[in-house]
């Protein structure tokens, strides 16, 4: 039997992983759902996928998740916009799957941009043109701060996943 995911969450699927789910979503319970949206002066198709109590892995001990997708396109040139898959054991039916998508969808971004951010312009101290308001990420009382926060939630993680493979099979 499998395990349901106890945690209620939208988890960005990159293409690398979680490679086996689109093509379990091929085979059966394809749910779709297109509409036709205007921003600005074009025409947008936002093209919505999802399928139901998929497991996450093969094998007995495979945690059971719901997979979306949104896929968006021009309407005159066909071109690709946006396209983006997520994994989650929130309820997907076609009443909840805008709604999902728009939260997976800002959480992408939020994350993704901060990311560049990062990457691009380290952690800084900036001072606000307007406000004045000085932002300061590093703790001069613990300069090690940012490198122990990522060290601890690693370690949750990692015990995290121990913690649910250690638990025994779902039974309904």
């Amino acid at each position: 039997m499998s395990k349901p995911l106890a945690l209620s969450q939208i988890i960005t699927r990159f293409r690398q992983s979680w490679q086996g789910l689109p093509e379990l979503a091929k085979v059966d319970g394809v749910t779709t759902l297109v509409q036709r949206l205007w921003k600005g002066r074009q025409a947008e198709v936002w093209t919505y996928r999802f399928a139901t109590h998929l497991p996450s892995r093969s094998g007995r001990n495979a945690l059971l998740i719901n997979w979306f997708e949104l896929t968006i396109t021009h309407e005159k040139t066909g071109e690709l916009i946006f396209h983006n898959a997520w994994i989650t054991n929130h309820l997907l039916s076609l009443q909840t799957v805008v709604a999902l998508a728009q939260v997976g969808r800002t959480h992408w971004k939020i994350e993704n941009e901060t990311i560049n951010v990062l990457k691009n312009h380290g952690y800084q101290v900036s001072v606000d043109k307007r406000s004045g308001i000085t932002a300061d990420p590093n703790r001069a009382d613990e300069p090690r701060y940012i490198v122990d926060l990522v060290a601890r939630l690693i370690a949750v993680s990692v015990a995290t996943v121990k913690l649910v493979e250690s638990l025994p099979d779902y039974v309904e």
